[in-house]
C-alpha cells in the first residue's frame, strides 16, 4: 500500500507540474548548430557529423532532450521562462562521439529566442602514428631518423624515430588540435632524405596515421670510396748477380744467377761488351776456354720502360800456371831477379827474353835454371 500511494503522489505532481505549465506564460527557444570539424582529417575516426544529442536543464529542474537529430536548426517549444544550460553533442554515423558544446540561454515569455552554438572536437590526448620506409637496396648502412614536432604555442620538439630494419615508426601522443611534423632519415651523420612538413588533425583518444614509402630516386645516397695508391716512380728493379766463386781456370765454367724483385719483359746477358746467346734471365754459364785476365758479365733486363742492370766481375787463371796482374804495378807474390821489372802494367825483363829465372821466387816455390816461359799481360777494367 506504501508503494501504490508514493506513485500516487508522484502522478499528482507530474500533474500539478503539468497544470503550472499550462497556466504560465511559454517561450521557444531555436537552437543554430554549426561545427569546427574539418572535413578532409587523418584520424581512422569519421569526423562527419552525422547526428547531434541535445539536453537542456532549465528552471526549477525542468529538462528537455532532442536526440537523433540530423539538422542544424532545432526549434524547442512550451518552455518554461528563465536560464536555461544546453549541452550538445555531435555523432559520426557509428555514433561515436566527435564533438560536444554547451551555452546558456535566457528564455522569455511568448518570445522566440535563439541560441547559436560551435560544436568543437572533443578536448584530450591523441596519437599520431607515421610510418616511414625506405628500400633495402638503398644502401642506407646506418639509418637514423629524427622527427620535429611543431605544435601550436609551444616551441619545436625533437624526437628521435626507433628504425627496425629500413623502417621507423613515429608514435607520439600529441594533445587534441592540429599540430604538424617534419621527418630526417640519415645514414651516420650524412643526411639522406628531410622530409616537408606534414599537417595533422590529432583527436581525442584516437589515433592519426600515415606513411611515406620512401624509393632510391628520393634518397641522396653516400658511399666510402677506398682510396690505394700504388707508387711507380720508374725506379730501377733491385737485382743482383752471384756466384759460387770469382776465379776459375780456363777449363772451368762458371754459373752466374740472377735476383730479380720481379720478372722482366726482355733481357740480356753481355761479357766483356759482347752480346751472349739467351739462355733466360735467371742464369748464365761462362767458360770454358776464356782468356785469362778479368772478365765482366752483365744483365740487362726491361721492365716496362725502366732498364735497370747488374754486373758480376771475375778471374781467369791459367789452367796449372801462375797469373799475376800487374795492373795495380806490383808483382804480388813475387820474389823479382834483378833482370825483372813491373812497368805500366808489363812484366820486363832485361836483357829481353832472358832464359833465366835464378833468384826468382813466387811463395815458396824456388825457380831456377833455363826455362822457356811466356809472359801474357792483359789491361781489365777497374
Amino acid at each position: 500500500m506504501k508503494r501504490i500511494a508514493g506513485i500516487a503522489a508522484l502522478l499528482v505532481l507530474a500533474v500539478l507540474l503539468m497544470a503550472c505549465d499550462l497556466i504560465a506564460p511559454k517561450g521557444q527557444l531555436v537552437l543554430n548548430l554549426s561545427d569546427a570539424i574539418n572535413r578532409t582529417l587523418l584520424p581512422d575516426i569519421s569526423m562527419e557529423v552525422h547526428h547531434y544529442e541535445i539536453y537542456g536543464t532549465g528552471p526549477s529542474g525542468a529538462q528537455f532532450a532532442v536526440t537523433g537529430q540530423p539538422q542544424q536548426t532545432v526549434t524547442v517549444e512550451g518552455l518554461r521562462t528563465g536560464l536555461w544550460h544546453v549541452m550538445v553533442d555531435a555523432y559520426n554515423a557509428n555514433s561515436e562521439k566527435i564533438g560536444s558544446t554547451s551555452g546558456d540561454a535566457e528564455v522569455l515569455p511568448n518570445q522566440i529566442v535563439t541560441l547559436s552554438m560551435i560544436v568543437v572536437p572533443l578536448e584530450g590526448n591523441g596519437r599520431l602514428r607515421y610510418t616511414l620506409t625506405w628500400p633495402s637496396d638503398a644502401g642506407v648502412a646506418h639509418p637514423q631518423v629524427t622527427g620535429t614536432l611543431f605544435i601550436l604555442n609551444q616551441d619545436p620538439i625533437e624526437v628521435t624515430v626507433p628504425v627496425q630494419g629500413t623502417t621507423a615508426v613515429l608514435d607520439q601522443e600529441l594533445p587534441a588540435g592540429y599540430s604538424a611534423f617534419s621527418l630526417t632519415l640519415k645514414d651516420g651523420d650524412k643526411t639522406a632524405w628531410t622530409g616537408n612538413p606534414v599537417a595533422c588533425r590529432i583527436v581525442a583518444n584516437q589515433t592519426t596515421s600515415g606513411r611515406t614509402d620512401l624509393q632510391r630516386n628520393d634518397l641522396t645516397l653516400y658511399g666510402d670510396l677506398a682510396i690505394q695508391i700504388g707508387a711507380d716512380l720508374q725506379n730501377p728493379l733491385q737485382m743482383s748477380l752471384s756466384a759460387p766463386k770469382t776465379r776459375i781456370t780456363t777449363l772451368e765454367t762458371l754459373v752466374i744467377t740472377a735476383s730479380l724483385a720481379q720478372v722482366p719483359s726482355a733481357w740480356a746477358w753481355y761479357l766483356d761488351g759482347s752480346q751472349l746467346q739467351d739462355s733466360g734471365y735467371t742464369a748464365m754459364t761462362v767458360g770454358p776456354n776464356l782468356a785469362v785476365g778479368r772478365h765482366r758479365l752483365t744483365l740487362l733486363v726491361l721492365n716496362g720502360v725502366v732498364l735497370s742492370s747488374a754486373d758480376f766481375v771475375f778471374e781467369v787463371e791459367p789452367a796449372g800456371g801462375f797469373v799475376e796482374d800487374f795492373n795495380d804495378g806490383l808483382a804480388q807474390g813475387w820474389n823479382l831477379h834483378g833482370n825483372f821489372a813491373v812497368q805500366n802494367a808489363m812484366l820486363y825483363s832485361n836483357p829481353a827474353y832472358t832464359d833465366s829465372w835464378k833468384g826468382c821466387e813466387y811463395g815458396q816455390s824456388q825457380f831456377a835454371g833455363a826455362f822457356e816461359y811466356k809472359v801474357e799481360y792483359h789491361t781489365l777494367p777497374g
